[in-house]
C-alpha cells in the first residue's frame, strides 16, 4: 500500500502506468493534448478489450485556443474510447485498473505530464481509497447519461465540432477585433451552476504556455533539411473536395515538384525531405489554410531540372514554374485533400516551433499563419518533421497511400519512412475488384443503397480502400450523368466501366460516359499538378471509334 507525492515524475509515472495496464483506465481532465491522447490510443489499440473512458471538457472556446485538441478526441473516439462531454469540469484524475491512481493537478497534455509545474498524488494498493475513486468515477459517468445519452460523445458530434472550428481558425485572423465563442457542449450536473454567458476566447490554462513558450525536442535521427513546399496559386486554388496527383512526368517516374522561373531553388539538395502543401478553398470558394498531402525525397536542384518543350506544351503553366526538383520517393494520401492534413493544425499545437525561421521565438498563430504568403517554400524544424509524420500515418492508415519510387535514383537520404497499411492493405486494384465497384456504383445510381453504404460494401466484397471505392462509385454516376469529375481513374477502370455503361445503357450512355471523362481529362490537364492521360485519350479513342463506325 502505498501513497505519495510527485512533482517531478508525472510523466514516468503514467507512462509506468499505461505500460502495466490490464483491463481499465478511466480518466477525468478538462483538457486534452496529443501526445498523451496517443499513450491511450496505442494501449486501446494493442488491448482492444480494455475498458476506456474518458470524461472531459467539450468547448469549442478549448479547441480554437489550442489548449485542448478536438483531432484527438476524434482518433480516441475512433479506436473505442468511451468519452464523455460534462460543462465546469476541472478535476484530474486517472484511474487504472482498481488499484492505481493519479490525483492532482496535471491535465492530459504535454504540459500536465511534462512541462508544467504540478503536483499529484500517486495512489497504489489502497482498497478503500481506490474504490472511492473508482465509484465516484462510475457515479459521475451515471449522471452524465442521466442528463441525456447525447453527452456520450459520438462520431457526428465530433466531427461537426471539428468543421466548426475549422472555420473559426480560418476566420480568426484580425488582432483588432475580439472573437466570443459561447459554444460549450456538455452535461450540467446540479452541483454546478454553468454560466452560459458568451466567454472572450483567450488562452485559459497553462498548456497553452507549454505551446507557445516551452522548446521542444524531437526524437528522430534525421539532420538533413526538411522543406514545406507549397503548390497552387492564389488565382487557382485547389478545392478541397479534389484530389491531389504528383507531376509525373517522362524520365521522373517518382514525380517533380515546380518552382518559380525567376527563383532557381538552389538552397534544396540531395536527400531533403519536402513535404506538399496545397494552397487550397473550401466549398463555399473560401480561402483556407493549405493541407498537407504528400512527402518525399528529393535528389535536390541541378542545372538541368528546367521544364522541357514537351512538359511546356502539356503545360502552360509551367513557363512561370519552369524550375523543378525531382523525387526520388514519394507518397500521397489516397483521400481528398480536406481529408488530409490541415497545417492550421500543425501551427495550432506546434506554433513557433514549426518553422526553422521561428523556432524558439513567441510569435502569435496570426502571424504564423502568413509566414507562408508569397513563398514557394520554407524549412520546417526536425520537431515538425515528427508532428506530421504522426499525423501522415494516421491517415494513410485510414484512407491508404500511393507511392511512387525512382529505382535509378540515388540519395544519401535514409529511406522514406512508409506509412502503415491500411486494414485493407494497399492492394493493387483488379479487373475483378472493379467489375465489383461498378455493379454496387450501379445500385447506388439506382438509389437501391445510399453512398455511404456503397462505398462500404465495395470495401468489404473487393478489398479496395473506403477512399478508392469512393472513387470509383463517383465516377460511375458522372459518367451516367455526362457530368465532369476531379477524381481520376485508372485506364482499366475507364475500359472497363466504358464496356459495361455500352452494354447496360447502349449509344447515349457511351455517349455521356465519353463525354464526362473528356472534361475530366481536360480538367486534370489544367491543374498545376496534372499531366496528359494518354493512356485514358487512347482508351476514349477506341470507344469513339465504335460509335461512329456505327
Amino acid at each position: 500500500m502505498a501513497i505519495r507525492l510527485i512533482s517531478k515524475e508525472h510523466n514516468e509515472s503514467i507512462c509506468a502506468l499505461f505500460d502495466e495496464v490490464e483491463s481499465s483506465i478511466k480518466i477525468i481532465s478538462p483538457f486534452i493534448g496529443r501526445e498523451m491522447a496517443n499513450l491511450l490510443i496505442d494501449a486501446k489499440s494493442q488491448n482492444p478489450e480494455l475498458e476506456a473512458k474518458l470524461i472531459t471538457r467539450f468547448y469549442s472556446g478549448d479547441f480554437i485556443a489550442g489548449v485542448s485538441k478536438i483531432r484527438s478526441i476524434k482518433e480516441m473516439h475512433d479506436c473505442g474510447v468511451e468519452i464523455y462531454a460534462l460543462k465546469g469540469l476541472h478535476t484530474k484524475l486517472y484511474l487504472f485498473d482498481t488499484n492505481a491512481a493519479l490525483l492532482g493537478s496535471a491535465n492530459f497534455t504535454s504540459g500536465g505530464f511534462k512541462f508544467n509545474h504540478e503536483l499529484s498524488l500517486y495512489i497504489t494498493n489502497e482498497p478503500e481509497i481506490n474504490a472511492e475513486m473508482v465509484a465516484h468515477f462510475d457515479d459521475l459517468i451515471k449522471a452524465i447519461v442521466g442528463k441525456g445519452a447525447e453527452f456520450l460523445l459520438t462520431t457526428d458530434i465530433i466531427e461537426k465540432e471539428m468543421q466548426y472550428v475549422s472555420e473559426k481558425l480560418e476566420q480568426n485572423r484580425d488582432k483588432s477585433i475580439s472573437y466570443f465563442y459561447g459554444k460549450k457542449y456538455g452535461a450540467e450536473l446540479p452541483s454546478y451552476k454553468f454560466d452560459d454567458a458568451a466567454t472572450k476566447l483567450e488562452p485559459v490554462d497553462d498548456p497553452i504556455q507549454d505551446i507557445i513558450s516551452t522548446p521542444r525536442e524531437a526524437t528522430s535521427d534525421y539532420d538533413g533539411t526538411i522543406w514545406l513546399k507549397f503548390i497552387g496559386e492564389t488565382d487557382s486554388r485547389f478545392s478541397l473536395s479534389e484530389k491531389y496527383y504528383p507531376q509525373v512526368e517522362d524520365g521522373y517516374p517518382a514525380g517533380i515538384v515546380c518552382y518559380p522561373t525567376t527563383k532557381k531553388p538552389s538552397s534544396v539538395k540531395n536527400g531533403d525531405y519536402i513535404y506538399i502543401a496545397a494552397v487550397s478553398m473550401d466549398e463555399r470558394g473560401r480561402t483556407v489554410l493549405p493541407y498537407i498531402v504528400g512527402r518525399g525525397i528529393t535528389d535536390g536542384f541541378h542545372s538541368k531540372n528546367t521544364a522541357t518543350p514537351a512538359m511546356l506544351e502539356a503545360h502552360p503553366w509551367m513557363a512561370r514554374f519552369m524550375n523543378f526538383c525531382a523525387f526520388t520517393e514519394f507518397e500521397y494520401i489516397d483521400a481528398s485533400i480536406g481529408e488530409c492534413i490541415p497545417l492550421v493544425e500543425v501551427l495550432q499545437e506546434l506554433r513557433s516551433d514549426t518553422y526553422a525561421s521561428t523556432m524558439g521565438n513567441n510569435i502569435g498563430l496570426d502571424r504564423l499563419r502568413r509566414q507562408h504568403s508569397q513563398k514557394a517554400h520554407l524549412r520546417l524544424t526536425s520537431v515538425a518533421k515528427e508532428f506530421i509524420d504522426d499525423a501522415f500515418d494516421k491517415a494513410a492508415k485510414e484512407y491508404g497511400v500511393h507511392k511512387l519510387t525512382d529505382t535509378r535514383a540515388v540519395t544519401s537520404a535514409p529511406k522514406l519512412k512508409t506509412a502503415p497499411a491500411r486494414a485493407e492493405g494497399s492492394v493493387a486494384v483488379t479487373e475483378d475488384m472493379i467489375e465489383t465497384a461498378y455493379k454496387i456504383a450501379k445500385m447506388v445510381y439506382d438509389r437501391d443503397i445510399g453512398r455511404t453504404e456503397g462505398r462500404s460494401m465495395i470495401a468489404e466484397q473487393s478489398g479496395m480502400s473506403e477512399g478508392t471505392a469512393g472513387d470509383h462509385i463517383e465516377q460511375f454516376l458522372k459518367m451516367r450523368d455526362g457530368d465532369s469529375y476531379s477524381r481520376t481513374l485508372s485506364a482499366k477502370t475507364a475500359q472497363i466501366y466504358f464496356n459495361n455503361i455500352h452494354e447496360d445503357f447502349g449509344d447515349e450512355g457511351l455517349r455521356k460516359a465519353l463525354d464526362a471523362t473528356r472534361q475530366h481529362v481536360e480538367y486534370y490537364e489544367s491543374l498545376p499538378t496534372g499531366a496528359r492521360r494518354h493512356n485514358i485519350l487512347s482508351i476514349m479513342e477506341e470507344f469513339e471509334t465504335k460509335l461512329f463506325a456505327k
